[in-house]
């Protein structure tokens, strides 16, 4: 919502200054006009009807219940006097600058007034009363339903403190299991560790001892083969003294 939007909603002061101005009304066609006028702007501009005076704190409403005593201003019509309660019911309760509500003022002014048409101003002071009791009604109806609701969620709210107390006994038993296997958790780290460090050293040990086999069995090898070697030199000697005790006698003949 944009502030050009927030400020249109703001009520006029249009409303109440055509209210205010119906005194000024010189012929009796006049203010019958003025009446239709707002009559009209009530239907176009409900919102007017909140409006409240900052000097004197008076809203439309107080200004058209008011009996002038202008003889040309008859009372208003109960149209616009109901029209107005329609669009804005709580301005009967609303009191001006002198503690004077619509309703006061209507009543002062009735039994003020001897003009012929008394008997319609007393019909317009019969609708506001009885429009602000069924305000009064109204309110003690939303009190009633308001006074339910509030019970409702304070027992909602007892509710919901049982359940978060038996929650954070939950929440409590949970981190507790939690801290227990965290502990197992470390536990078993340091198992596997040892497990592997082990494991490692007899790999070691395996490997230091198959080094020390094969070191032992090329040993053997090797003196096979010496001994092999010795025979067969051994063998070449006889056969070349046999080969050279040939050769002398060869000589001798």
């Amino acid at each position: 919502m944009t502030l050009l939007t927030i400020k249109d909603e703001q009520p006029s002061s249009i409303l109440h200054e055509l209210a205010r101005n119906i005194k000024n009304a010189t012929t009796s066609k006049q203010a019958a006009a003025r009446y239709n006028e707002i009559l009209q702007r009530i239907t176009t501009n409900p919102r007017d009807t909140r409006y409240q005076c900052p000097t004197d704190g008076s809203t439309a409403l107080h200004w058209i219940v008011v009996v002038h005593h202008n003889q040309n201003i008859t009372s208003p019509p109960l149209a616009i006097v109901q029209a107005a309660i329609d669009a804005y019911p709580v301005s009967l309760t609303i009191k001006d600058s002198n503690g004077s509500s619509p309703c006061d003022l209507a009543t002062f002014n009735g039994a003020k007034t001897v003009r012929k048409n008394k008997a319609q101003y007393d019909n317009m002071v019969s609708l506001l009363e009885e429009r602000k009791k069924e305000l009064v009604r109204g309110a003690l109806d939303n009190l009633f339903v308001v006074r339910d609701n509030v019970e409702s969620l304070e027992s909602k709210f007892v509710q919901l403190k049982r359940e978060h107390s038996t929650l954070s006994s939950q929440i409590d038993y949970v981190m507790e299991t939690c801290s227990i296997f965290q502990k197992e958790n470390i536990e078993l780290k340091n198992m596997m560790k040892k497990i592997v460090q082990d494991n490692d050293q007899a790999r070691k040990a395996a490997a230091d001892e198959r080094t020390k086999l094969m070191t032992g069995q090329n040993q053997e090898n090797n003196t096979e083969m010496l001994s092999g070697l010795v025979t067969d030199v051994g063998a070449l000697r006889e056969e070349v003294r046999d080969l050279q005790f040939n050769l002398d006698e060869r000589d001798q003949q």
